[in-house]
């Protein structure tokens, strides 16, 4: 498997998150990677969340405990 995931797969989860004729999927706005498990995705996602926007975040209630955690770990605020 590529280092990016399976591409169908990248695709069609892009496809189906922001609709196949996005103006961002056709302005190549987009990048979409494949990343392993739910928690190791939302680890990569809070760590880039922490390093390029430094920013608070939401946390829907339920959640999981560890997905504030985590967050907390990145620098992230949470509410």
């Amino acid at each position: 498997m590529p280092i990016d995931g399976l591409q169908d797969f990248v695709r069609g989860a892009r496809n189906l998150v922001f609709g196949e004729d996005s103006n961002l999927i056709k302005g190549n706005k987009i990048t979409s990677v494949q990343s392993l498990s739910g928690t190791g995705s939302l680890r990569v996602g809070f760590d880039f969340l922490s390093l390029y926007l430094n920013r608070t975040i939401y946390v829907s209630n339920p959640s999981w405990p560890v997905h504030k955690q985590m967050a907390s770990k990145t620098g992230l605020k949470c509410i």
